[in-house]
């Protein structure tokens, strides 16, 4: 693929140029969790460098869990921006990145307790396309994903692979796509995860991820999901410390 004129390693340089920010050490291993809340929980619970000069909007979080260095990262919603995020935090250094966020639920026999763990996406976004993605449909990294699956498993969560479709039109989500989109063998709709997956490919990096139900669409309806005191394992600083362990468990492997 022709290269690009400018790219995220070029806008780092200069970045650094303009900021010229703490000396700091990026891991090569990343999260990312679509939740702005965990930057807090994180604060509170961990000894962190806080890196911001590429976007203070965005700060990447540098904590140690156990004996790994990891970074933690809050990316925008949407493809365009979730995308150039993790561009930019692969030319910082990322080399095993996991994420999680939400999702809309579009199979009947997804429990909307449980996890969906991606074992793979159908891109119907726009960003894809642009990182060499051959196929609609592309799949996480074989090893992260059965990290994620042994953890789960290992601590009594429920969990269902199944693929997403990723959308950038939140308010497109017809019957007919819907059903379309069931048919393909997706299980929930999202708007970041097929770009995740093509970015990181694209410049051979590993990466996986899960979604957690928001709501539910079927052919004739949509219904909010507003989550209870039974549900604990999917509040966000559980699910980021489900990550963690994960991350564990795949570098001992």
């Amino acid at each position: 693929m022709e290269q690009s004129l400018f790219n995220a390693s070029i806008y780092i340089k200069h970045r650094l140029k303009l900021v010229n920010p703490d000396s700091y050490q990026f891991p090569k291993l990343c999260v990312l969790g679509f939740f702005p809340t965990l930057y807090r929980y994180i604060s509170q619970h961990f000894d962190i460098q806080k890196v911001d000069f590429i976007n203070t909007r965005h700060p990447y979080f540098i904590l140690k869990k156990g004996e790994l260095q990891i970074a933690f990262l809050c990316p925008g919603v949407g493809a365009p921006l979730a995308g150039a995020q993790l561009d930019e935090t692969i030319a910082m250094g990322a080399e095993k990145i996991l994420f999680f966020g939400s999702c809309g639920v579009i199979d009947p026999h997804v429990r909307m307790d449980s996890i969906i763990l991606l074992n793979g996406a159908v891109s119907d976004e726009g960003t894809s396309r642009h990182y060499k993605a051959e196929s609609n449909s592309i799949q996480p990294d074989c090893s992260l994903f059965d990290s994620l699956q042994r953890t789960f498993i290992a601590k009594g969560i429920p969990c269902f692979p199944g693929k997403t479709w990723t959308t950038d039109a939140v308010y497109r989500e017809t019957p007919s796509k819907i059903k379309d989109m069931r048919q393909k063998g997706c299980v929930c709709v999202d708007m970041e995860s097929s770009a995740l997956f093509s970015i990181a490919r694209f410049y051979q990096k590993k990466i996986a991820g899960f979604l957690v139900p928001g709501d539910r669409l079927t052919e004739h309806t949509w219904q909010p999901y507003i989550r209870n005191d039974n549900h604990l394992h999917l509040k966000p600083s559980n699910l980021l410390e489900l990550v963690f362990d994960s991350l564990i468990d795949n570098e001992l492997k």
